[in-house]
């Protein structure tokens, strides 16, 4: 078995053995990441371990050949002594590995953050950060995976408590620029360049309620899955350190519209002046009320126009709540036996 156990890891490493000895044969170390080349040098480099392991896989090979087992047991115990190696090298090697990838993860990451920097050097900012306080204010953001000429920017300033409610019609872009915040805040404070023309943000920590399903093996439905979601949600805002980005794309869904209205709205007054900056998504048009009556929550929304027998979707967010709906129009469009959609709002 000693055979198949060296095998076995000299298999699993094979795809981390080119980036360890790319880490341990690299002549530039940039002076502030001298760190991350510590465990590459002296005696514990990782040749010297992957050495001894090809040694030992040599040696077991020999193993296979039962007349050969034989000869060399008879002289020495041989299948100890190979055990005994790889025993230790393995000891060795779970010692090691842990901190020579992370290492390399570490690089790797910030090689991923430096590459988009440099291939967007006109369309993407380093953002202006904060040392303290809770503010997210960015102009002309997009997000990252869009492709350039497709992506669309917009601006959006929020500030500690406030809650804005993004209210549109399907494929108009709400839960895209809900990601695009929540993308950026964690560029930003990993150190990378951001798509937009300028951003200035705090310390947040990114909380988000998007595309909760059910969990079978747990017997959840979707509905208890997003509201056990939202708890956990609710105690991030409330726990110490810093201020909670808050990211709800369609709250409560597997319920009716009484009770979803009820519990949505209660969901956003209790964000509303909380140590957070939330931003929900919604197509409940009555919950749009809710900035009525409390000072801390906006409306603002996405849209689209009917041009000839399509709709057409600019992606621009707007102030206020959506005037507009397009379920009916889709749902003609693709052949169900629907009403004919209400006029809309031009």
């Amino acid at each position: 078995s000693v055979f198949e156990l060296s095998h076995a890891l000299q298999k699993s490493l094979a795809q981390a053995v080119p980036l360890l000895t790319f880490m341990e044969g690299s002549a530039h170390q940039p002076a502030p990441l001298q760190g991350l080349w510590q465990g590459f040098k002296g005696a514990d480099r990782p040749s010297q371990h992957l050495r001894s392991l090809r040694r030992i896989a040599a040696a077991a090979a020999f193993t296979h050949n039962e007349a050969l087992r034989l000869a060399f047991n008879l002289v020495v115990p041989y299948d100890l002594l190979l055990t005994l190696a790889l025993a230790r090298l393995r000891a060795g090697l779970s010692a090691r590995i842990p901190a020579w990838l992370d290492a390399v993860y570490e690089l790797e990451a910030l090689g991923a953050l430096a590459a988009f920097a440099d291939l967007h050097p006109q369309t993407a900012v380093f953002p202006d950060l904060l040392d303290n306080g809770c503010a997210f204010e960015a102009a002309d953001l997009r997000h990252p995976l869009l492709h350039e000429e497709m992506a669309v920017g917009n601006s959006i300033v929020l500030a500690c408590g406030d809650v804005l409610l993004l209210t549109g019609s399907n494929m108009s872009g709400k839960s895209t620029f809900l990601r695009a915040v929540g993308v950026a805040s964690v560029l930003a404070w990993a150190g990378g360049a951001v798509p937009a023309a300028a951003l200035r943000l705090s310390p947040l920590r990114p909380f988000a309620s998007m595309r909760v399903g059910d969990v079978l093996q747990e017997g959840l439905s979707t509905f208890y899955a997003e509201v056990r979601r939202l708890r956990r949600l609710l105690d991030a805002v409330e726990a110490p350190g810093a201020p909670a980005l808050v990211l709800i794309d369609e709250m409560l869904r597997g319920t009716n519209n009484r009770e979803r209205l009820a519990g949505s709205e209660a969901i956003a007054a209790a964000l509303a002046g909380a140590r957070a900056l939330s931003l929900v998504a919604t197509h409940d048009l009555a919950l749009t009320g809710l900035a009525d009556h409390t000072p801390q929550v906006r409306n603002a929304h996405f849209r689209e126009d009917a041009v000839a027998d399509r709709l057409v979707f600019d992606y621009r967010l707007r102030e206020g709540p959506c005037p507009t709906t397009n379920a009916l129009v889709i749902m003609q469009r693709a052949g169900l036996p629907v009403p004919a959609a209400p006029p809309q709002e031009s």
